[in-house]
């Protein structure tokens, strides 16, 4: 995190060029990510409530805010990606096992 924001003195092209390597890591493991949240949603009942998760979703969103805190990020930025990543992958759980 530090590291993007000490490089005032890079140019536009290296700062796109971070960007690129952050989108290649994120793109893996927002893909792993996909990966379990599908294989989760084979253990899960087969009714909405259970695959929602509501309880759930507020842990995950939390955690992630408070780790956003702790490395002085953009907490609402972090709650809202989090927010659209789990609503995806909830609708990809639905999905799968037919309840969309």
């Amino acid at each position: 995190c530090g590291a993007v924001m000490t490089r005032e003195s890079s140019t536009l092209e290296e700062l796109r060029e971070e960007i690129d390597n952050i989108d290649n890591q994120l793109v893996r493991l927002l893909t792993d990510r996909m990966y379990i949240a599908l294989n989760i949603a084979d253990m899960k009942a087969d009714n909405i409530d259970e695959v929602v998760a509501s309880d759930r979703v507020k842990i995950v969103t939390d955690r992630v805010a408070g780790i956003a805190r702790s490395i002085q990020s953009n907490e609402v930025f972090i709650r809202s990606v989090y927010g659209t990543i789990i609503e995806e992958l909830t609708r990809m759980q639905l999905h799968k096992k037919g309840l969309a």
